[in-house]
């Protein structure tokens, strides 16, 4: 008695929960499909990652120049970390709307802090006398 023997007797619908047989035959029939669907949210991803590294990257740079702005960061910064990037979806959505941007938004929201903190740290311990 369990999970087999509920979907054995067709409690749940097998739209929602498919067979694996049905999975891997979609799978072969429909790659095109899914090659398109992986390549689409490969395109968000990367757009996220370049927008979470241009932003990382100029504050980091401005953080080095006053100890004021350095401060201001990292306070920002260690109280948006914690929070886990999936929780702003629904303000996202909210402020957004449906597609793209709010997908962008958490994937850059998700990225930022650790980029940045990295980008601050290495700066910080960078030594002045190289460059």
């Amino acid at each position: 008695r369990g999970l087999g023997d509920v979907y054995k007797r067709q409690v749940f619908s097998y739209r929602i929960f498919p067979t694996i047989t049905d999975t891997i035959i979609y799978m072969i029939t429909h790659t095109d499909r899914l090659l398109q669907a992986t390549s689409y949210t490969l395109k968000l991803l990367l757009t996220a990652l370049a927008i979470s590294t241009c932003i990382s990257i100029s504050l980091g740079a401005v953080s080095t120049f006053s100890t004021r702005i350095r401060s201001t960061v990292e306070t920002i910064v260690s109280i948006l970390n914690p929070i886990p990037a999936i929780s702003t979806l629904p303000f996202a959505i909210l402020w957004f709307g449906l597609g793209e941007d709010p997908i962008l938004f958490v994937a850059v929201f998700g990225s930022i802090c650790p980029y940045l903190l990295t980008i601050m740290n290495g700066l910080k311990v960078l030594n002045p006398d190289l460059g």
